[in-house]
């Protein structure tokens, strides 16, 4: 007979989720409506603005399991071997795959803060214990900190973002040369921004030496397939060869793979929409100079400024521009997409009126 539960007991969804995650968020997409969308670092859908056409897919077949069209194109666009990659849905599911291959209950995983927000959500959900390093006041790295939280907490996965989300900010290579020697856990760094660094060089060929290095890319920015979520990791092989005992089989559809194998054949179209994100990039850090903030430069494909208004986001919601705003120990700091010349325009002309009508700041 049913279990029946007695009036103010916990309901039971609740007290059928595990602890590690009772106290999780579902994560909420800002739905807002908007004139310009300038809060989640996408990318102009450039590569198709007419829309795409696939001759032969055969969806009522099962999509190639390895990927290995796919993952061919990606090897000889990173520069590696094809059994050096894992492809998935964005480099998301990668990040988790690593997690469920290598973190046992309770390890540590450790990451600098402010970063990417899902090392330590998927850690939570993994059992991990999760143990943040600050950033310096200035964003960068504070490298005897790092170092110093290695040797004591000695984590399974240290988790770097470079450039940085959200500040921007990227990594110096001697910093990871020294977190890779200093840890015997495996180091994952996540270069989802890497194509609009100004002279940042790719670690993925590295991979092949470095056992414990693990990088991971997507398509989700500099080539605008956001939405047909399309990432990898990158590894030695003999990491490839466990993480595939792993990974869910069919795990990447076929309409992602071949779109993601079109994008990848548009190298001038790449090239030029790259250049012109970094020229605007410029534009837009120059233009917040303007007024009253504190603004980073960038090496991603937006720009992260602290302002005196703690209720700018609003603010700019109400004109129909969305920007990212940040809360906790980031309140009063943004973060804003390097939109088209147009959205640009339009994101200077709503801050104009939103400092012009600030009768004070806070």
């Amino acid at each position: 007979m049913p279990r029946r539960f007695a009036s103010g007991e916990k309901d039971v969804t609740e007290m059928q989720v595990k602890r590690a995650v009772r106290d999780l968020k579902p994560y909420e997409p800002n739905e807002m409506p908007y004139r310009i969308k300038l809060d989640a670092n996408e990318s102009a859908n450039y590569l198709f603005p007419e829309g795409f056409r696939l001759d032969t897919v055969d969806l009522n077949r099962y999509p190639d399991s390895a990927a290995r069209i796919l993952r061919a194109q990606m090897a000889q666009t990173y520069g590696v071997k094809d059994d050096q990659l894992i492809v998935g849905n964005g480099s998301s599911e990668m990040l988790e795959l690593i997690l469920k291959t290598y973190v046992e209950p309770g390890a540590v995983v450790l990451s600098l803060e402010p970063s990417f927000v899902m090392y330590k959500v998927y850690g939570t959900i993994h059992n991990a214990h999760f143990e943040p390093v600050p950033l310096r006041e200035d964003f960068n790295v504070d490298l005897d900190a790092l170092l110093q939280a290695i040797h004591r907490l000695k984590p399974a996965v240290t988790f770097l973002c470079s450039p940085n989300n959200p500040t921007g900010l990227r990594i110096e290579v001697a910093v990871i040369e020294a977190v890779l020697a200093a840890t015997e856990g495996i180091v994952v760094l996540d270069e989802a921004y890497i194509e609009f660094a100004s002279s940042a060089v790719s670690q993925a060929s590295k991979t092949s030496e470095t056992p414990n290095l693990i990088v991971l890319r997507t398509m989700s920015k500099a080539y605008g397939l956001a939405g047909a979520r399309v990432g990898c990791l990158i590894a030695h092989p003999d990491r490839v060869k466990a993480m595939n005992a792993v990974k869910s089989p069919y795990n990447l559809n076929t309409l992602s793979q071949n779109v993601a194998g079109l994008a990848l054949r548009q190298t001038e179209a790449f090239t030029t929409y790259i250049a012109g994100v970094k020229a605007r990039r410029e534009t837009l850090f120059e233009g917040l100079k303007r007024w009253p903030l504190t603004v980073w430069p960038s090496e991603a494909n937006f720009v992260f400024f602290h302002s005196p208004l703690e209720d700018l986001g609003a603010r700019l919601a109400a004109r129909g521009v969305l920007i990212r705003a940040f809360g906790g120990s980031l309140a009063g700091y943004y973060r804003v997409t390097v939109g088209n010349d147009t959205e640009i325009t339009h994101f200077f002309t709503a801050m104009e009126e939103v400092f012009d009508h600030a009768s004070s700041y806070r």
